[in-house]
C-alpha cells in the first residue's frame, strides 16, 4: 500500500503581459484578486478533503 508523507503542489505565478514597464504587471494593494471557477473551487475542495483524510489515516 502507498504512503504519501508530505504532499504538495507548485503553481506557477502569472506572467506578466508586457515587461517594457516594470509597474504595468505590478498589482495594487486595493485591486481585488482574481476570481476562481466553480470548477476549480469544487477541485480544491476535494484536494483538502483528500489529504485530511491521508492524515486522519495515519
Amino acid at each position: 500500500m502507498a504512503v504519501v508523507i508530505n504532499e504538495f503542489e507548485v503553481l506557477p505565478e502569472p506572467r506578466p503581459a508586457a515587461k517594457s514597464d516594470a509597474n504595468a504587471g505590478a498589482k495594487s494593494e486595493g485591486e481585488a484578486p482574481e476570481k476562481l471557477e466553480p470548477r476549480d473551487v469544487q477541485t480544491a475542495l476535494r484536494q483538502i478533503d483528500q489529504q485530511s483524510l491521508r492524515v486522519w489515516a495515519h
